[in-house]
């Protein structure tokens, strides 16, 4: 534990460029990305639905066999 320690203070006094703020937008980036899309899917969920259920059904396949076959 002392010696992690150690190597961040060592590394962050070094003087070395730090990458840590790169990481931290492709993070955001990526994240971004991940909710961006979940809002698209939801949302054309939400039209595939509504789009469905305005649909006209079709009177072809309903008989009077196929409504009382169970029966």
């Amino acid at each position: 534990m002392i010696n992690s320690i150690q190597e961040l203070i060592d590394t962050k006094l070094s003087g070395e460029p730090s990458f840590t703020y790169t990481y931290v937008q492709l993070a955001a980036q990526a994240a971004a990305i991940l909710i961006a899309g979940f809002v698209l899917w939801r949302i054309n969920a939400y039209l595939n639905n509504k789009r469905i259920a305005n649909r006209r059904r079709n009177n072809f396949f309903e008989t009077n066999y196929s409504k009382n076959w169970r029966k």
